[in-house]
């Protein structure tokens, strides 16, 4: 698929800026910030660019969030915003949506509207499946502290995760080395 050369693909169908994108399976996605309702898919195999609407409850807190973060994760992609605490799992293929939170069941009820710049531990479900994908893609050791698997959390949601031996004590050993 891949030629290692530069070559010219079908432009986006509109212009974009301050954007999110991943990959997942053989397509794109780009998400603009803003906006958490829609999102465009190219298909690297057919060359081709398509909207795609995300049925939410998240509405107009969109409009008030300075970021947008995914991760894909088996034919999914994990979506959220930095203030609202709802994480939507897409299903890339069938296009299914649901809804989840990061936030313990206790705090859900409580907190409608949260920067997760401001998150604090014992507000923190990690048993949620967002933080389970996180772990399994990041390498994360699974006893990880609830402290650190926050503060990492709130570094992912920043989009600020560059380097991840930064994180002493967070990753999984591999043949006795970090990875």
């Amino acid at each position: 698929m891949f030629s290692g050369e530069w070559c010219d693909k079908s432009p986006m169908p509109e212009k974009m800026v301050n954007i999110c994108a991943c990959a997942c399976d053989d397509k794109v996605f780009v998400i603009k910030n803003g906006t958490i309702s829609s999102l465009l898919s190219y298909n690297l195999k057919t060359d081709q660019w398509s909207h795609i609407s995300i049925n939410n409850t998240i509405g107009d807190l969109a409009f008030d969030a300075k970021r947008v973060w995914t991760i894909p994760y088996n034919s999914c992609l994990f979506l959220g915003l930095d203030i609202v605490p709802t994480v939507l799992k897409f299903n890339i293929e069938t296009h299914e949506v649901e809804e989840s939170s990061v936030l313990s069941n206790e705090e859900n009820r409580e907190i409608s509207n949260l920067d997760f710049l401001e998150l604090i531990p014992k507000h923190l479900n990690e048993n949620c499946e967002l933080i389970q994908v996180l772990k399994s893609v990041y390498h994360i050791e699974a006893d990880i502290e609830k402290e650190k698997m926050c503060r990492f959390f709130q570094y992912f949601v920043k989009n600020e995760i560059v380097l991840l031996p930064a994180f002493p004590g967070l990753m999984q050993e591999n043949d006795n080395k970090k990875i």
